[in-house]
């Protein structure tokens, strides 16, 4: 068993299609303000407003779904120096969403809000470096932004910036530090991270093999839909004794992830109150 890259970028770059179906978000966005009084409010020049219209409009919560409305809102408030915003219209230069597909532009509005310290575009700029996306790859420059996120506890960020230390890209590869990387993104909810983590206990890389701790995590990796971590796990209990299973399976229910890492990680940015 062995850590596969592709897996992490087909589920990092899939984040974005959850973008549009943020549902429970943006029910919480107007918080019971009324779509009118929100309208008015960013009409006024409220950039908190206007970003969280803007989320109206890219998930149809409130008002029909449009996304070319969401990005007039997005700019005005990215204009106003607003992160989330900036971060926003980023996404939406990046997925083509109501606007033509701009890898560039995207990076632009990253970086801005990125350079005031918004975790989410730090990770979403950090991951354009690793992918060499709207900009020359460059790991270097993708460990720097990654590791700003990770100390605001972005889990997308710690375990991309552990595949880094893993891989050897932008750093001396590491496995220990892969592994305390990708301790803190499992502990998170990150899912990707739940599986290498299993990786790297049943290969013992950076930590000692302990095959319960690998089928504990690949458990709750399947648990929140991993198809590659079930597949792990018909290979790893032909290994195990029926003990040993059970505790894992002891071990899995009781997990209770640090924070849950929701789909609109590393894409839309949820608003302050306004």
């Amino acid at each position: 068993m062995k850590i596969n890259p592709w897996v992490w970028l087909v589920f990092l770059l899939g984040l974005g299609v959850a973008i549009a179906q943020q549902t429970n978000t943006t029910s919480s966005i107007v918080n019971n303000v009324s779509i009118e009084t929100l309208k008015t409010k960013a009409e006024t020049g409220n950039a908190v407003a206007q970003n969280s219209l803007g989320l109206c409009y890219a998930n149809g919560q409130g008002v029909a779904r449009d996304w070319i409305e969401a990005n007039k809102w997005f700019r005005k408030a990215a204009e106003q120096n607003n992160t989330m915003a900036q971060n926003n219209l980023g996404m939406s230069y990046l997925h083509g969403y109501g606007v033509e597909t701009n890898a560039v532009e995207a990076v632009g509005w990253f970086r801005k809000a990125a350079e005031q310290g918004f975790a989410m575009a730090q990770m979403n700029l950090g991951f354009s470096y690793y992918l060499g996306r709207g900009v020359t790859q460059n790991y270097v420059e993708a460990v720097k932004w990654l590791r700003k996120a990770v100390e605001q506890g972005d889990a997308h960020a710690q375990g991309l910036l552990g595949d880094c230390y893993f891989r050897g890209l932008g750093v001396t590869k590491d496995y220990v530090e892969a592994v305390k990387c990708f301790q803190k993104a499992a502990e998170n909810g990150f899912v990707p991270a739940q599986r290498d983590l299993g990786v790297c206990y049943v290969n013992g890389q950076g930590i000692e093999k302990n095959n319960i701790e690998a089928y504990k995590w690949w458990l709750i990796a399947k648990a929140n839909g991993d198809e590659v971590a079930a597949k792990y796990l018909l290979t790893l209990e032909r290994e195990m004794s029926s003990d040993q299973i059970a505790k894992s399976q002891e071990l899995a229910r009781n997990f209770k992830a640090t924070r849950t890492s929701d789909a609109s990680g590393g894409n839309l940015a949820k608003p302050d109150k306004f």
